[in-house]
C-alpha cells in the first residue's frame, strides 16, 4: 500500500483522513468495548455504567 493509499478525502466534507489512524481508533474503541462487556457492572467507575453499547 502506498502512502496515496493511506490518506483519502471525504467526497461530502472535503475533510482529509488518515486510514492507520482510523484503524487504530477503532481498533481502540472495540478494546475497552470488549473490556467494558467484561466486567460485572458493579466494578465499573459509575460514569461507565450508563454508557450504551452495542453488541
Amino acid at each position: 500500500m502506498s502512502i496515496s493509499d493511506c490518506i483519502w478525502i471525504c467526497p461530502h466534507c472535503r475533510k482529509e483522513h488518515d486510514r492507520d489512524t482510523n484503524a487504530a481508533t477503532n481498533i481502540k474503541e472495540e478494546g475497552i468495548r470488549l473490556l467494558i462487556m467484561s466486567q460485572p457492572m458493579n466494578f465499573l467507575p459509575q460514569e461507565l455504567r450508563s454508557v450504551p453499547v452495542s453488541i
